[in-house]
């Protein structure tokens, strides 16, 4: 009997500590709002043009993501018949970076939009047509008609 005790002393003392050690998580409210802006460069063939030009969008994009999630967390809140409180936490960070998101890829790798392809040409043999390649390569500039930007909010409701 006497060995058991100190484990029996032990388990009361973590048990009686475990209620305080615990602290109750305010309860939060979360809503996302995505938005989009047109990319226009003042050069089509210019990579520094494009990539001003992306940078503009994405700074275009944001504040209109960032409104529209903070008017979902509004409209979440009043069918829930909640009050909204302090803004808690607002991010906007992509799940993944793709070619469309705040932290894009260009077609030739992250924020590079020019890059050398390959020439083809097409041939028709027995009444097919086909793309063959051929000798050489060419500078081609991709710009992507427009940016997606992505907000999350995070409010203490009431």
């Amino acid at each position: 009997m006497p060995r058991i005790l100190p484990f029996i002393a032990v388990a009361v003392a973590l048990s009686l500590g475990a209620p305080a050690a615990q602290a109750q998580t305010p309860a939060t409210l979360s809503a996302s709002g995505v938005a989009e802006a047109s990319v226009k460069p003042e050069n089509r063939n210019s990579e520094t043009s494009i990539r001003a030009a992306v940078d503009a969008a994405r700074a275009q994009a944001l504040p209109k993501a960032v409104t529209k999630a903070k008017a979902n967390a509004l409209s979440l809140a009043t069918a829930a018949g909640v009050t909204l409180g302090a803004l808690v936490s607002i991010t906007d960070a992509a799940s993944q970076p793709n070619y469309l998101s705040p932290y894009g890829y260009g077609t030739f790798g992250l924020d590079r939009y020019c890059g050398q392809v390959a020439n083809f040409k097409t041939v028709t043999r027995d009444g097919r047509r086909r793309r063959v390649r051929v000798k050489g390569t060419h500078r081609v500039c991709r710009v992507p008609a427009r940016i997606y930007a992505s907000a999350t909010v995070t409010f203490a409701i009431r």
